[in-house]
This record gives C-alpha cells, structure tokens and sequence, in this order.
C-alpha cells in the first residue's frame, strides 16, 4: 500500500501552459535519479555480495510506504526478514543507510521467526495517516501493526496483530480471523484495515483498524479480531480460485498481490493469477463477494490474455500506486517495468462496459524505453523484477526491484521532468491588487510596479508565490537587501508575520513543501533613510522565486522612489 509524503494533499487547480493536461511531466524510459540498496546503478548483488546484511544493502525488497506525517522511508526487506526505516528520502543519496531496523536487533542478522519482534519472509507495508506502520506477515499468516513507527527504536515489538490468535500461533486458513500468506496491507482514511488475503484468493476488511489489532495483540481470550467483510469471495470459510469457476470471473480473484485506496477511498487489486487490475468503487458499502466496478489489463472480466510485453497487456502485475495527480502506477515483473495510467478509474469503469473489446492503453513507462521491450537491465533506466511502487507529493516514483540472478535487490527513486515544477509570483502596493499574469514565466513581464515614498514614509510591498507546477515544490527566496539610502526588512505572512531579511540576506529563505494551487505570501517593507531627505532616490526590488526541484526562477519587480 503507498502513501504520499505530505499529508493532506489538496486537488490539483490546473495544468501547465503549453503542456498537454495530464503527466506532462514524465518521459517515457528517463533514468532514475537515486538508489538504495546499492553503492551504483550498475551493481545487483543481493546484501551487495556481503555474508550478512547491513544498513545500506536489500535482499529481495518487496515493499514501499511513505509515512504520510514524518516523511520518513520504509522498505520492506523481505529476504531479510526486516523492514528498514530512512530518515529522509528527500535528502537520501545513492547507497544510503536505513536509521532503523524491525524484525531484527540490529542491521547485521536475518533470522526468521513468529515471535512478536520477528517476521517471516514480510511482504507488503503501509504506513497510516496515524503514523502506524502495518506488515504483511506472510509465511506467519498475518498482519502486525508498530504504533509510532517514526520513531521505534531497532528490535521493537510489535503493537497489533490481525489473522492470528497469538504471536506465536500462526496457522493458516480462511476463516474470518485467519489468513494464508498475505501480500499485503492498506489502511483507508476511516482507520479500515485492508487486506490481499494471497493464498486465499481473497481481500479482507476490518472496520475497527487498529484498535481492533491492538486489543487482539493483548486479548488473553484469544478472539483473532475477526474481519468484517471480504471480496473475492461469496464469504468467509473458502478460499476457491475465480470463485471455483476455473476462469476469470467479475466477483472473484487469483492470487491478488497488491492493494491501493485512492483518495476517493475506492480500491485497487492488483488480481496477479488473471493478469489485471481491479477497481471497485466505494467498497467499504460493499456486501461480501461484490463484482468489481472496472479492470485494467484485460478486455473483459472473463479473460485472461496469456503474457506478453505488449501495451495493453500486464505481465506480473504486482505493486500499485496512486500519485498526488490521480495517475495509477503499476509494477509489472515479468515485463520488469512500471506503467501509468493518467485517467485509471475512468479507463477501468469504461473497459468495464466495453462492448468493443478495445482495452485501455497505459499513458506512459519506466524501466523500458517503450511498451514492446522487456528487457533486464541493472541500470539507471532499467528494472529487474519490480514489486512495488511508492509515490510522493513532490511526484517522486519509488520502485522496489525484488531482483534476480541478474541483479536488482535495490530500491530506484524517479522524479519527473524539470517543468513540472514551477513558481509564479504577483507584486502590488497593496495586499489585496497584486500585478501578475498568473502565468509561469522567465521574464517578470507584468509583474512590477512603482511606488512612491512621500515624506520618507515607509512603503509596504505585497508578493505572492503560487505553485503553478503538476507537483509539490520547495521555493527559495532571493531579494536583494538594503543598500545606503533604505531600509529594507522581507516577512513571510501566510501564517502570521515572520521576520526573514536575515534568511534573505544570507542566500535565500525556502519554503519547504508548497502544495499545487497553493499559495505563499511576503511583504517587503522600505524605509528611506534620512539620506534622501529633500532628494529623489530609488531601490529597485528584483525578488526571484526559485523552483529547487528544477532550478527554474519566476521574478517580481519593484521600483521604491522618493518624493520631494
């Protein structure tokens, strides 16, 4: 399950100018930027050839959160018997070290086991919008949930158990407190709990979340926190293949893989055994054993096209994610690529109803230069075997590469092209009149004025920055400072007045985090100093807005003269 960065996002208002409406920001096969897991993009070794792990190396990642409130990093570190924590993946460099470590003591041992601080072969995580971080437990046949995950130390126990009676009882089964080897886990934004029930052919919901898993980790009576309901299935007690129907069915599932709740709270199954994706709207509202509402990767609910690197066809659809735009991501393993659906509950729902038999096309790709190529290649621009895919507001894409024989067992990190972030900024004498075109652009065309200082009295200059990008951004503030005849002080205002010349001065002031649409206010003040007394003088303001995603500035200008 993945989560954003930044908690919580807000629609996004518009598009770039000159740039078609939706991902205009990805090219197809573009390098990544970063990796964990390895010193390079060229080196594959599982623990990077190492006897035992350690903080900077995977084996077998499978996958990815983002915590929503910390911003911090984890990886699921499934050969490892581990999940690993990052302080920041903002600032991360190549071959960096995880700040902890659950399901170990330490960086340097992989034993598995069942006891509450242990895992056996971990596959899918998520972290909640509480700061919950929940495991799919998968050879022990459930989910565990570490409260404060953010800031656990190493080795800690876990807080919450679902699919199991105790900590170390873990059999596995159907009913509706069990499990057989769970996939993966996602957490909706009531606190519902979501399961892909693998070996089940199921998904599970669990209304009370984590105080459900809590109680349970802490009931002496042993009551296994039963789910509340289940697609895939006509209920609980079965766990047949494509509802027993022995092919693909509209209400059924073979081994789904992975799950995602989008922003709307409706559900994505990545359905691996019939080569698709599901889509069910508002499932928490669903009876057990509901159709599914739309599919991606095949014409119809009752298809199952055999593999190929195709466009239209996944092959090994395994992780999936949904970016701060509404694009859906999906990893697929046997193509070693990640594709992108810009409009994906639109294409799904029409695919759905589809009586022309045209399936919907992916928008865009990574790990391969275009849609008909699979090749393996351990570098910046390709993939082995990805599992899971993380995105974040900034638009980052995460992608765990399980790897093979070949290489991978690493972690790549893609951003987006350079004009998907962008500042415009506005200028006026008052707060309320601000000059600007409300377009992105070099030149500051539109964007100044002149004010006029009578009696030396001080003028008050009004700048707003807009985020006019597809993204999140982080914007610097450069200004020139005084000079001999004024007195010039900068304030950031957007949540009351903040004294920041100094910050200016010193080579910029940032503002970290500038959602789309999105808006940052500062004013200037100018004082004429005793200097221009009975004189004309003039300070000329010339403010950059500094995009530090894409090095891109937009500029508002301001003339301060004096009257006689």
């Amino acid at each position: 399950m993945k989560r954003l960065l930044l908690p919580p996002l807000v629609p996004v208002l518009g598009f770039l100018a000159g740039l078609p409406p939706a991902q205009a920001g990805w090219t197809d096969g573009k390098a990544a930027a970063n990796v964990i897991g390895q010193p390079d993009f060229t080196s594959g070794q599982d623990n990077q050839g190492l006897v035992a792990p350690t903080a900077s190396t995977l084996n077998g990642p499978q996958g990815l959160a983002l915590d929503p409130t910390s911003g911090k990093l984890f990886i699921c570190d499934s050969s490892n018997q581990r999940v690993l924590r990052y302080a920041s993946p903002v600032a991360f460099v190549n071959g960096g070290a995880a700040e902890a470590v659950f399901g170990q003591e330490g960086f340097t041992t992989n034993t598995a086991g069942s006891q509450r601080d242990k895992f056996s072969s971990p596959a899918g995580i998520t972290v909640d919008a509480a700061g919950n971080l929940w495991v799919a437990d998968n050879i022990n046949n459930r989910v565990v949930m570490f409260q404060d995950a953010a800031s656990k130390p190493s080795g800690a126990d876990a807080d919450g158990l679902l699919g199991a009676a105790t900590f170390l009882t873990n059999p596995a089964g159907n009913g509706d407190g069990q499990m057989r080897q769970p996939q993966d886990v996602a957490v909706d934004g009531a606190g519902r709990v979501w399961v892909a029930d693998w070996q089940n052919h199921r998904i599970l919901r669990f209304d009370n979340g984590a105080a459900g898993a809590i109680a349970n980790a802490d009931d002496p009576g042993q009551n296994s926190a039963p789910a509340d309901a289940v697609l895939g299935q006509s209920g609980f007690g079965l766990a047949q293949i494509n509802r027993g129907s022995g092919t693909p069915v509209r209400n059924g599932m073979n081994l789904p893989w992975k799950i995602e709740i989008d922003r709307t709270g409706d559900l994505w199954v990545s359905d691996s055994g019939n080569g698709r994706v599901l889509y069910f709207v508002d499932p928490s509202a669903k009876a057990n054993g509901a159709d599914a509402d739309g599919l991606l990767g095949q014409i119809n609910f009752t298809t199952n096209s055999g593999p190929a690197a195709l466009r239209e066809r996944f092959w090994g659809p395994r992780g999936l994610a949904i970016d701060s735009r509404g694009a859906l991501w999906v990893t697929e393993e046997f193509n070693h690529r990640v594709v992108r659906f810009d409009l994906p509950a639109a294409a799904a729902l029409a695919n759905a109803s589809d009586s022309e038999l045209t399936p919907p096309l992916p928008d865009g790709v990574l790990g391969q230069p275009d849609f008909v190529t699979n090749d393996q290649n351990n570098t910046a621009a390709g993939m082995l075997s990805p599992w899971d895919v993380e995105t974040s507001a900034y638009g980052d894409v995460w992608v765990a590469q399980k790897g093979n024989v070949n290489g991978g067992h690493r972690v790549t990190r893609f951003f987006p092209d350079a004009p998907s972030y962008r500042s415009d900024g506005r200028i006026g004498a008052k707060a309320t009149r601000l000059k600007g075109n409300g377009v992105y652009n070099l030149t500051g065309g539109g964007q100044k004025l002149t004010a006029l200082s009578i009696d030396r009295k001080k003028v008050l200059l009004y700048v707003r920055a807009d985020n006019d990008g597809e993204y999140a951004d982080d914007f610097r503030i450069l200004g020139p400072g005084s000079n001999r005849d004024f007195k010039v002080k900068y304030f950031a205002t957007s949540s009351g007045k903040r004294n920041i010349t100094g910050e200016v001065k010193s080579g910029g002031f940032i503002e970290r985090a500038i959602l789309v649409g999105q808006d940052r206010d500062y004013q200037v003040e100018v004082k004429p100093k005793a200097s221009t007394k009975g004189k004309v003088k003039k300070w000329k303001l010339s403010l950059d807005l500094i995009s530090l995603r894409a090095d891109t500035t937009d500029r508002v200008k301001a003339t301060v003269k004096t009257k006689k």
